[in-house]
């Protein structure tokens, strides 16, 4: 079937640059200047939001995963990953982010996917945590794919208190709660994950699939 988005060759992960930033630095920056297969290596601190454009590249904490932070403040989405607005997210998951805390991030007034993934919407995530963020729908997350991350405290003023659409591998996901189905998961594909202390007013107060 012929398709809006072509599926362009890449390079193998970590093939390429390594560029570095540290606290006070511009993670953006850093982003927009990567290509395929690059991988950008961030010391602890605080940053602000990113977008990657579904760019094949590793964005790596070098320390603790609680003083390496991506915070939105409540005013945007943390991470922005995906480059398509609306259909199907196949392929959308190249950026990978491994080892940072997201928090306080919220999607309404995004250009994409403004009504799902409080803190991230597309990409690959391992080793982080999701924290008191919001959305619609997937409170912490949506159309990503999650390997050992938690993701505790978030809301979903409809479904699926921590994620929607996602692919999740041995998370944790507590105390996340969502207003309508899904207090912790809305259509996920969840492996070994353990899931507490969730809740729904209507249907699946873990999880509904």
């Amino acid at each position: 079937l012929a398709s809006d988005f072509a599926v362009r060759p890449l390079p193998a992960r970590g093939s390429g640059r390594t560029l570095r930033v540290k606290s006070g630095d511009d993670l953006q920056k850093a982003l927009d200047a990567a290509k395929d297969g690059d991988t950008i290596e961030v010391g602890e601190g605080t940053y602000g939001p990113i977008c990657s454009d579904n760019k094949f590249v590793e964005i790596v904490a070098t320390g603790a995963c609680s003083n390496t932070v991506i915070d939105a403040g409540g005013k945007a989405r943390c991470a922005t990953l995906t480059e398509k607005e609306f259909g199907d997210m196949v392929f959308q998951t190249n950026t990978l982010v491994r080892g940072f805390t997201l928090r306080g991030g919220v999607c309404a007034g995004e250009r994409i996917r403004p009504k799902e993934g409080g803190a991230a919407v597309g990409g690959t995530f391992v080793g982080c945590v999701f924290e008191k963020n919001a959305a619609r729908y997937g409170g912490a997350v949506a159309q990503a794919t999650l390997e050992n991350c938690v993701l505790r405290q978030n809301t979903a003023s409809a479904n699926g208190g921590a994620a929607a659409y996602c692919r999740l591998r041995g998370c944790v996901l507590t105390g996340n709660t969502a207003t309508f189905d899904g207090g912790a998961a809305e259509y996920c594909r969840a492996e070994n994950c353990t899931f507490e202390s969730n809740g729904a007013k209507r249907d699946g107060g873990a999880a509904h699939m």
